[in-house]
């Protein structure tokens, strides 16, 4: 037998197999409506009666079963007893329902809590809050309850961000930033409606806003030039030099102990303050503006004029004036970069 007849015969085969189950399923389906019996559940138990009436409710009292007022039947109790194989009697049970506070008790056949709303026409949005949850099965003495959502309108002032932009300074040393405009705020009204249950906020909308005032961008300068020299301070702020000089520094204060006769009076008869500082002059003239720090920058004196002078104060040394002597005490004698500003 070659190749050709064998696949002929495989064909035929799988036709007789396709036929006979086809024939199968047709039959059995058409036994099955033929089916003179019906299963009949109610009160927990399957019941098997022959179908001898041509409605459900005559199927059910010919077997003795009763209704009560508010018992359901499904399919229904007048279609045909003919055109099904189970029926199921759904017994009415007592439920108590509060609704924001109020309760009333209802008797309901009804599967689960969702159809027992329909029934009764209880309605309900998806903001309330409904216990046990929509398709809870209906128990006995079952307590249902819904809380409201209130729904409030109100307005509410909104924080608009501002945006910053960065833009390229070649005056400025590079990687050095500048603010040249500092950001705003805006302000915007917004009308909020929100649903309240039980005193706590459920859910919000923004039904419409408004600008009440347009934020303004933050502008930084960033520098590009490597030929200016720059030392930028904690705070962000640069300060462009002309030199920078090494020196020992020192700290002093306006006691007698430390400024001797002179006191709360510089040199150039100023009053001491924070960000003065005594010098030699033959190295850094009076009036000079500073910036001063240690090499590794683990203390920033910070922004400072040349304002007095020392006995003590010859060549690279300064002495920084502090208010207090507790700090004076705490800086001791450090090794500091003083740059000289333009």
């Amino acid at each position: 037998m070659d190749l050709k007849e064998q696949f002929k015969i495989t064909l035929k085969h799988i036709a007789v197999i396709t036929a006979a189950f086809v024939f199968v399923t047709a039959f059995t389906v058409y036994s099955n409506s033929l089916s003179d019996e019906v299963e009949i559940h109610c009160d927990g138990e399957i019941i098997t009666v022959n179908k001898t009436s041509k409605s459900i409710y005559r199927v059910l009292k010919d077997n003795g079963i009763s209704l009560g007022t508010y018992d359901s039947v499904e399919p229904g109790l007048d279609v045909s007893a003919e055109d099904v194989d189970k029926v199921y009697v759904n017994r009415a049970v007592d439920v108590m329902v509060t609704i924001n506070g109020i309760e009333a008790e209802y008797t309901t056949s009804a599967s689960t809590v969702a159809e027992f709303f329909k029934a009764k026409g209880i309605s309900y949005s998806d903001k309330d809050i409904i216990t046990p949850a929509l398709d809870e099965k209906i128990t006995e003495d079952m307590e249902i309850s819904i809380t409201r959502a209130q729904k409030v309108v109100r307005e509410e002032i909104i924080d608009i961000p501002y945006e910053t932009v960065k833009q390229d300074n070649a005056s400025m040393g590079k990687n050095v930033e500048k603010v040249v405009q500092p950001g705003e705020v805006g302000k915007k009204v917004q009308q909020v409606v929100t649903y309240i249950c039980d005193g706590e906020e459920v859910a919000r909308e923004v039904v419409s806003e408004a600008v009440m005032k347009a934020p303004v961008t933050e502008i930084i300068d960033v520098g590009t030039n490597e030929n200016v020299n720059v030392v930028v301070a904690p705070d962000g702020t640069a300060y462009t030099y002309t030199k920078m000089i090494p020196c020992k520094a020192t700290a002093y204060d306006d006691t007698y102990a430390s400024n001797g006769h002179w006191g709360a009076i510089t040199a150039t008869g100023k009053a001491l303050k924070s960000g003065m500082v005594a010098v030699d002059p033959r190295v850094i003239p009076l009036g000079t503006r500073l910036y001063i720090e240690t090499p590794d920058k683990s203390w920033v004196y910070g922004y400072a004029v040349a304002e007095d002078t020392g006995g003590a104060i010859k060549g690279n040394r300064v002495d920084l004036f502090y208010p207090s002597t507790r700090t004076c005490m705490q800086f001791g004698r450090r090794d500091v970069n003083v740059y000289v500003l333009e």
